[in-house]
């Protein structure tokens, strides 16, 4: 689902959200699951502040 996305540094992790944070003006809480090569399988919103 997220092919070559390994969040294996904050900045890959920031790279993978910017298009989704970037343009939304409330903050959010962001659960990633990853796997053991630290690809994400699950990107789910837990809750939105404001």
């Amino acid at each position: 689902m997220y092919a070559d996305r390994r969040c294996n540094s904050p900045r890959a992790l920031y790279n993978l959200f910017a298009s989704f944070i970037e343009t939304k003006g409330k903050e959010y809480l962001i659960k990633v699951g990853l796997n053991q090569k630290l690809e994400p399988t699950i990107i789910q919103t837990i809750h939105r502040y404001g």
